[in-house]
């Protein structure tokens, strides 16, 4: 099991438990306009009862081997996530997915995270395909894909209502071929 992973001196990546759920509010209270615009979930959680069960929920997910949730730190200082929103294991795939205080944009952090969920869903979860899902007016989550990689596989019209409004959805997906063809030196 993943409990952490450390990144560089300064960051690391976390299983997020119930004992970070003040941690986690105080990042999405910190950022909630700029991530809560797309990510609909970040709605139904406004309290430290409401962090508990969106953590445990994830936490139970992840005990049954079809989930993961990873908090960011760095310095010490909670700074985002990065999950896999699903894992199948009979398709081989997983879908990754992650958000980010406001204080850290533009730093890599995502970046840096997700290319470690890439190396890890390939070489020790043994998938063959790995997507990245978001709002398509969302470009700043679709510059993360396509900046590592992965081909932009699907237009979803109207795939997902949040505030009232239907939004059209991206997928992108990164195949372990076309990745170890491109990145032979970190496998």
């Amino acid at each position: 099991m993943i409990n952490r992973i450390n990144l560089d001196k300064d960051t690391e990546l976390r299983l997020l438990t119930i004992q970070d759920a003040p941690a986690f509010l105080a990042v999405i209270n910190h950022s909630r306009t700029n991530i809560s615009e797309f990510l609909p979930w970040v709605d139904r959680v406004n309290s430290l009862a409401d962090a508990h069960s969106w953590i445990q929920l994830r936490l139970d997910k992840h005990a049954l081997g079809e989930h993961m949730t990873l908090g960011i730190w760095k310095s010490g200082t909670p700074a985002g996530g990065v999950m896999y929103r699903s894992i199948d294991h009979e398709k081989h795939e997983c879908e990754i997915g992650y958000w980010l205080d406001d204080a850290y944009v533009g730093v890599g952090l995502i970046s840096t995270a997700c290319r470690w969920m890439i190396r890890y869903a390939f070489n020790g979860l043994g998938m063959d395909h790995i997507v990245i899902q978001c709002a398509a007016k969302n470009k700043r989550s679709r510059a993360l894909p396509e900046r590592l990689g992965f081909a932009l596989e699907h237009f979803l019209k109207d795939d997902f209502v949040h505030r009232g409004i239907n939004h059209d959805s991206v997928l992108y997906g990164l195949w372990r071929s076309d990745y170890l063809a491109t990145t032979p030196s970190v496998v």
